[in-house]
């Protein structure tokens, strides 16, 4: 009798471990990149290919390059919602996890990994598949659309901007971006008198990224993807002029030089030290 039961149980741990054995499934990630960004390349190149080679077919990694508009909208999706704040790349969306940067990826991918295999798999995040690049679309006939884009080095926000408006160009022919560096003094005084002109609060002049286009204008953060849709949206099919014709510059760079000469020393250090701590901030000393 007692050896019978002996042999029913095993049967069962044998049965449930057959089943166990047969739920688990691999673990499957999104990883958006592009192929101008060093830390995606690290990431593809240097941390992933280790983590592929550990987990074999346990790990299946999907890449979505997002320099082609269908990627990018994948990963915008995405990062709405996870809920993601602060994006930049590359970026990795694991179960209920995203992963941004190098650094995280890095440190905190195979800890995931391991959980989600011990839980047995975890499938992608959505069904969507990445898009392989195609030769870009001719312009159409709609009336251009001409936008003006403030940007400086260093300032991650911008980065963001840049790509949120590429992935626009690829998308829409007709809208046509310059951007100005605002570390050139030529481009303060052009953007001190734009940001006049259309009503900036005078704290943000200077301030990077902004946007002008239109009647429209956008400031540092608000510069991103969705309200850039909105305002390329508002304007298609009717044109906008480019905002940096006709425009007095030495009007603005006057303007500079006064407020400049009105700051007391302490102030101008004081400008100083935050540009230096925030790039994408105040811009104001020449």
């Amino acid at each position: 009798m007692r050896r019978r039961v002996f042999t029913v149980t095993l049967l069962i741990v044998w049965l449930v471990a057959a089943v166990t054995a047969q739920a688990a499934g691999p673990v499957r990630l999104f990883i958006f990149y592009t192929d101008t960004c060093g830390h995606c390349q690290i990431v593809l190149n240097e941390v992933l290919p280790p983590l592929q080679a550990r987990y074999g077919s346990n790990l299946e990694v999907l890449g979505f390059e997002i320099s082609t508009a269908a990627n990018y909208e994948v990963m915008l999706k995405l990062e709405k919602l996870y809920g993601v704040s602060a994006p930049d790349f590359p970026e990795i969306f694991i179960g209920q996890e995203v992963l941004v940067g190098e650094e995280a990826i890095r440190t905190r991918l195979p800890a995931l990994i391991d959980k989600y295999l011990a839980q047995g798999g975890v499938d992608f995040p959505s069904n969507d598949q990445p898009v392989a690049p195609s030769a870009p679309t001719a312009a159409g006939t709609l009336p251009t659309v001409y936008l003006a884009y403030f940007s400086k080095a260093g300032c991650q926000t911008c980065d963001r901007t840049s790509y949120d408006l590429n992935y626009l160009k690829g998308k829409y022919p007709e809208l046509v971006v310059k951007e100005f560096d605002i570390a050139s003094g030529d481009n303060k005084a052009l953007n001190e008198v734009l940001s006049q002109k259309y009503g900036v609060p005078e704290e943000k002049h200077l301030v990077t990224p902004m946007i002008f286009v239109g009647n429209d204008y956008l400031v540092g953060e608000a510069a991103n993807a969705a309200n850039l849709q909105a305002l390329v949206d508002k304007y298609r099919g009717q044109g906008m002029p480019p905002p940096w014709e006709g425009v007095d510059i030495e009007q603005g760079r006057n303007v500079i030089l006064d407020r400049f000469r009105h700051l007391s020393p302490l102030a101008v250090l004081g400008a100083g030290l935050i540009e230096g701590l925030n790039p994408c901030g105040l811009a104001t000393i020449i």
